[in-house]
């Protein structure tokens, strides 16, 4: 064993002791490992994968090679369930609480028509349950107000997963997701 790194050390001080044959080592082990690479990757070329859009699928047994009947796959054109929703079953929500308006003052609006048309201009784009919305592009908050069309001013009341309740003039609008 110890004439075997003696004989490695005397080699490797050998090869670079000399700068041009040290050079030329370097040049033919990098040639070499270039061409060691394009052997790898010629000798096992890459597959790509391709999508197609027809729902018939052909299902090839590898064992036996002769195909299986074709199985048909169908695909909903709407996600079930909202992929940006928070999961109640990791975070819990705590027990929602509902606002009891039947005690505050209703001021009659002499503008009720408008505000409902300003309701009814406004979208819900998002909903980040209880706290907050996303409301004609703007990120709203609970008890913060969103100004409608027509000099309306809503309020946020509540948030739920896919609707939101808004407040104006003691008049409760929903806005739900489109």
């Amino acid at each position: 064993m110890e004439r075997l790194v003696i004989a490695c050390r005397r080699l490797s001080v050998r090869l670079t002791a000399d700068r041009r044959r040290f050079t030329v080592l370097c040049l033919l082990t990098g040639v070499a490992v270039i061409f060691w690479g394009r052997l790898v990757f010629i000798g096992s070329p890459q597959q790509a994968a391709s999508a197609q859009s027809v729902t018939d699928v052909q299902v090839v047994d590898p064992i036996k090679a002769t195909p299986k009947a074709p199985v048909r796959v169908v695909l909903p054109e709407r996600p079930d369930r909202d992929p940006f929703s928070v999961d109640a079953g990791f975070f819990p929500i705590a027990e929602e609480t509902t606002t009891q308006w039947a005690n505050s003052p209703k001021s009659p609006a002499p503008r009720a028509d408008l505000t409902a048309e300003a309701a009814s201009s406004l979208r819900l784009g998002a909903t980040l349950p209880p706290s907050a919305a996303v409301i004609d592009g703007a990120t709203v908050r609970v008890g913060h107000t969103v100004a409608g069309s027509s000099e309306s001013r809503f309020t946020l009341v509540e948030v739920h997963r896919t609707h939101a309740v808004l407040d104006a003039n003691g008049r409760q609008f929903v806005l739900r997701m489109e």
